[in-house]
């Protein structure tokens, strides 16, 4: 027989319709449970902009329950920078996706995309 160790911690994750990224914890507990798991979405704004270079966008991220410290990203250096309060400031030309986390581990966060050019 197989069984589940009593302090496992399943991750249940989905996609929302602004492209941000939701995750629940669930305890074995709670997998006999027939509800759904509550997905919590962090919504990106402004989704899908271009910008030139030289310009800046300011970000605004949004858990919905909840006020907590954003912790921001890029994936594309060469293209966008971002501070600490959501600024985007446009460096090159590129494809860049902005990322706005939640906590520092990374179990909630939200992405938008962002073309700089």
């Amino acid at each position: 027989m197989r069984t589940t160790p009593r302090n496992t911690t399943f991750w249940v994750c989905g996609l929302g319709l602004a492209l941000g990224l939701g995750c629940s914890a669930l305890s074995p507990n709670d997998l006999g449970n027939k509800q759904e798991p509550k997905q919590q979405l962090v919504a990106l704004t402004p989704d899908g902009m271009t910008i030139d270079v030289g310009d800046s966008l300011q970000m605004k991220a949004a858990l919905p329950g909840s006020s907590p410290t954003w912790y921001w990203g890029v994936s594309n250096p060469a293209a966008a920078s971002i501070d600490g309060q959501g600024l985007v400031r446009a460096i090159g030309p590129g494809e860049v996706t902005i990322r706005a986390c939640a906590d520092e581990l990374g179990r909630t966060c939200g992405f938008a995309p962002l073309t700089v050019r």
